[in-house]
């Protein structure tokens, strides 16, 4: 896809095919793994549902007896692609590229602000991005994407907190304190349950 956009204006129109060995591969029959139903908690059970086991996810394709079997091939593993697009806008600005790069990937609220000074970008993340697991391997994704794109030498990215939740935490400071207390005037008596 992105080869076929490449030298095209704004306004322009088509359509691209992406085989099989360029989208996600040939199906491969040994993704296809059998689980005791035990295994699976909380999750519906019936065929075609999505579920995970440990880091997977797969596709129920069937249930025999006290067994389920599970397809983690991608949904669009052993097809081709068939793509329409129209070029709505080129960035041209850097900022502007870079959120359409962030924008391909997770949802654009999740980054507070992004800056270039010096050729370095600084991109402060929400404190909610830095807990989803796949940020861990989309910061590299994003990274890559950027420095192989424009002129850029460096990219940092900085979570962001504010002094609201920790004021919101203020009790449990309080209680600290209070334990750090409790135990210089306990030292030899019997240690209350915040000493240990």
């Amino acid at each position: 896809l992105d080869e076929d956009i490449i030298g095209k204006e704004v306004g322009y129109s088509g359509l691209v095919t992406v085989t099989v060995k360029n989208a996600y591969g040939e199906y491969n029959p040994e993704l296809i793994e059998s689980f005791p139903l035990s295994k699976i908690k909380d999750q519906e059970l019936y065929k075609g549902a999505k579920v995970t086991i440990g880091d997977k996810t797969g596709v129920i394709k069937d249930k025999i007896g006290r067994k389920i079997r599970i397809d983690f091939n991608h949904p669009f593993a052993g097809k081709d692609l068939i793509y329409e697009y129209t070029i709505k806008e080129k960035l041209e600005e850097d900022i502007d590229k870079i959120k359409g790069l962030f924008s391909s990937y997770i949802r654009w609220n999740e980054v507070e602000s992004i800056s270039i000074e010096n050729k370095i970008v600084t991109i402060v993340i929400s404190k909610d991005l830095s807990f989803n697991k796949k940020w861990l391997y989309l910061k590299q994704v994003i990274a890559s994407g950027i420095l192989e794109n424009i002129d850029i030498n460096s990219v940092n990215y900085v979570e962001s907190y504010s002094l609201e939740p920790i004021e919101k935490n203020q009790s449990l400071q309080e209680k600290l304190e209070s334990c750090a207390c409790e135990c210089e005037s306990n030292s030899s008596e019997v240690e209350s349950d915040c000493c240990e």
